[in-house]
């Protein structure tokens, strides 16, 4: 799927480290917006916006308020995807949704003519993949049920 998608213009996510003393990045990319908005160039039409979409801010630490904040997911693997994006209903793996709505999602993709399974982005990892494999019980890292 990621190379279709590839094909298609989907691209991974720039995570970048905004974790106090690691603002070193992000200060560049900021001044280049400020640069595009400042000479009254349309934002959308600068070469920053083109791969702002792509770009993505994660660390923790004080904010400027005094509120602390913690953003990190390191571990993903995000890809996006500017404009719009055409693709089939069969190429449709799964789909997000709150818990309590899941069956009536899958009841009715099933209407549609194909189940989607659908995870609540809220549930652990053994919990989404206890849910996707219809195993009874969420699984644990060691191969049981609990």
């Amino acid at each position: 799927m990621k190379m279709t998608s590839r094909k298609r213009g989907v691209n991974p996510v720039w995570y970048v480290d905004i974790t106090p003393g690691h603002d070193w990045l992000m200060k560049p990319i900021n001044k280049l917006v400020d640069f595009a908005v400042e000479h009254r160039k349309k934002f959308r039409d600068s070469s920053i916006a083109q791969i702002s979409p792509f770009i993505e801010e994660m660390g923790s630490g004080v904010s400027r308020t005094g509120y602390g904040y913690r953003k990190e997911f390191w571990w993903e693997r995000e890809w996006r995807h500017k404009g719009h994006l055409h693709f089939a209903y069969s190429e449709v793996a799964f789909g997000l949704a709150p818990k309590t709505r899941i069956e009536e999602f899958e009841d009715f993709t099933q209407k549609l003519g194909r189940r989607i399974p659908f995870i609540d982005p809220q549930w652990s990892v053994e919990e989404v993949i206890a849910h996707l494999c219809r195993c009874s019980g969420a699984v644990t890292p060691f191969g049981d049920s609990f």
